[in-house]
């Protein structure tokens, strides 16, 4: 687990996955929350500052069983704008039911994904 830093007051889960491709099972990423302020976070546990990149941007509202509709709709505008993806995405929860469950409709993710633009 990853204990991030970020600005803002509110804390929320995230994920960054480090698989190439969408996946739905047996996912590399990190999880963790975002904090406030830094604390000391005892071994395996890291705390990091988040890199800022420009990143393309979607809110899917729903089961995180669907998210991989945002995410094609999302990946198919940055490649037909001209833009790749470089970097890890990061997931982050902003809104996320007790218990947690994969077909809960109320979940809301927001999909961030660093992009440049690609070299004509």
């Amino acid at each position: 687990m990853v204990l991030l830093l970020s600005g803002g007051a509110n804390r929320y889960g995230l994920s960054i996955p480090h698989d190439e491709e969408f996946r739905e099972q047996d996912i590399d990423a990190e999880a963790g929350i975002c904090l406030k302020d830094a604390i000391k976070a005892p071994e395996p546990l890291r705390v990091y500052q988040l890199a800022a990149v420009n990143a393309a941007s979607a809110i899917h509202h729903g089961s995180f069983n669907r998210v991989g509709e945002t995410y094609e709709t999302l990946l198919r505008w940055i490649e037909e704008n001209g833009y790749h993806k470089a970097g890890p995405t990061r997931e982050l929860f902003l809104h996320v039911s007790i218990p947690v469950t994969r077909e809960d409709p109320s979940n809301v993710t927001e999909i961030q994904v660093p992009l440049e633009k690609t070299a004509v």
